[in-house]
């Protein structure tokens, strides 16, 4: 009776070698997951050894970044090398993906975390390719690694109109102080009739004259 029942209830496959290869007990024959022996545990219809997340279902097996590990059970489903530097933020949203800094500090907002910045206060990061950041060069759009600035106004050499002239032509005139003969007084022209060095401008105009009459003084 109880053959019978078990020959209604359950198809009989032979298996006269009784292999089994995960050693669950149930043949490989007749084992819907052969090489499982918790046989596909989260039931989602791919067995563990095949399941690239064994303990949660996900039977579109969808893994983005091609890791190994299905996108369901994947911490950083975007970022194939799952945190490389173990800060807890993964690379693909990590400013510094190689340089630990959990709390992605960025001081000058350039997307790149001051852990692994250059140029961390520095949002061009040395736009100029000299070596010296940009909120600490004095020309930080011309190159000029040596930073010479001959008279220490704080503009480097390079990109300094005036590098002789810590007022950078103060009177406006287009001649810098060092070579101008009216350096307070605009006088682009730089006339200079008597050849002092002295340009014109600075000479006061002589005085005309006066003529007195009767306690009355005209001009002549």
């Amino acid at each position: 009776m109880e053959l019978a029942m078990a020959a209604t209830t359950a198809p009989l496959v032979a298996n006269s070698n009784q292999a089994d290869l995960d050693d669950d007990g149930i043949g490989n024959a007749c084992d819907a997951c052969p090489n499982d022996p918790q046989n596909d545990a989260d039931g989602d219809g791919v067995c563990v050894n095949a399941d690239n997340c064994p303990n949660v279902p996900n039977s579109n097996q969808a893994d983005a970044d091609d890791d190994g590990i299905g996108d369901a059970c994947d911490t950083c489903p975007n970022d194939p090398q799952n945190d490389a530097d173990g800060d807890d933020v993964c690379a693909n949203v990590d400013n510094c993906p190689n340089v630990p800094n959990s709390n992605q500090a960025d001081a000058d907002n350039d997307g790149i975390g001051d852990a692994c910045d250059a140029c961390p206060n520095d949002p061009n990061n040395d736009g100029d390719g000299d070596g010296v950041c940009g909120n600490i060069d004095n020309c930080p759009n011309v190159a000029n690694a040596n930073q010479a600035d001959a008279d220490n106004d704080g503009i480097g050499d390079a990109c300094d109109t005036c590098p002789n002239d810590a007022a950078n032509d103060a009177d406006g005139d287009g001649v810098c102080a060092n070579v101008d003969n009216c350096p307070n007084v605009p006088n682009s022209n730089q006339a200079d009739a008597d050849d002092d060095g002295i340009g014109d401008a600075a000479i006061p105009a002589p005085t005309t004259p006066k003529r007195c009459r009767r306690r009355r003084c005209v001009q002549t």
